[in-house]
């Protein structure tokens, strides 16, 4: 013996309550909307690196700049020291020079 009930199972007002129910618990297309998707991450992560980039460079450009001034005090630095080596130099052969006429041992 079979019951045979002519009543749906499940009413049109129990759809609409799982669906409010459903809503508490799961996100809706319009929910995942205000969420980032992989191509905004992958756009924003492409700025950063464009600007992270350009900012190495800048900085690079700054250092470059900082060398070239170093380097170029240095070179006058050493162009001033072979100068005064010369100088030095010429002066100890005169000095020499002045002793031996005059026999004063160093």
């Amino acid at each position: 013996m079979a019951l045979v009930n002519s009543e749906p199972m499940i009413t049109d007002n129990d759809i609409k309550k799982l669906k409010q129910e459903f809503k508490k618990d799961f996100a809706t297309k319009d929910d995942l909307k205000a969420y980032a998707t992989k191509n905004d991450v992958d756009n924003a992560l492409e700025k950063q690196t464009e600007k992270i980039e350009s900012m190495l460079l800048d900085f690079r450009g700054d250092i470059f700049d900082k060398l070239d001034r170093n380097v170029g005090g240095l070179a006058k630095v050493e162009d001033e020291q072979e100068i005064v080596a010369s100088r030095l130099s010429d002066h100890d052969d005169r000095i020499e020079v002045i002793e031996t006429k005059l026999a004063i041992s160093p």
